[in-house]
């Protein structure tokens, strides 16, 4: 269940390290099966890095799949995180220092990426999908994908 969304580079973990090691840039990393990862790089892209402007040079959505889970990252310049933090308190994300993660039938797949500037995005713990079923999460992805697609599609041509 994936949108299409406008600037994704597709990589493998090797090529996205060495773009990591820059420290001019923050990297904001989640899978994208979590509800609300897909919807904040979407915010995050339209809201202040919009396509066809000079601001999207700045901004570099990858996507990368390790351990048969397909990751976003979403990298901006380190001097414009503040941009990030109203974002994600309106998807239910948090940040985390810890090495993204995420539990997928009982099994712990861990993304082997970590560094001062690459940050994990978690969903709050009082988010609904710790206590969702699965019909429930399918519709909080479908829900999620309507946004996206609401938000791409009031992109001036």
């Amino acid at each position: 269940m994936e949108a299409q969304m406008y600037g994704f580079r597709h990589e493998d973990g090797e090529e996205a390290m060495e773009f990591f090691d820059n420290p001019n840039f923050v990297h904001f990393v989640g899978p994208l099966i979590r509800p609300g990862v897909r919807l904040c790089f979407i915010k995050l892209e339209y809201g202040h890095f919009p396509p066809g402007t000079r601001f999207h040079e700045e901004f570099f959505l990858r996507l990368t799949d390790w351990d048969g889970v397909r990751w976003g990252i979403a990298s901006i310049p380190r001097k414009k995180w503040e941009l990030v933090d109203p974002i994600l308190s309106k998807v239910g994300l948090i940040i985390t220092g810890d090495i993204p993660r995420i539990i997928i039938g009982g099994v712990l797949k861990v993304l082997p990426f970590e560094g001062e500037g690459i940050f994990s995005l978690e969903n709050t713990l009082d988010h609904p999908v710790h206590e969702s079923s699965p019909d429930e999460y399918a519709a909080m992805l479908e829900a999620e994908t309507r946004e996206i697609e609401r938000i791409i599609s009031q992109r001036p041509n």
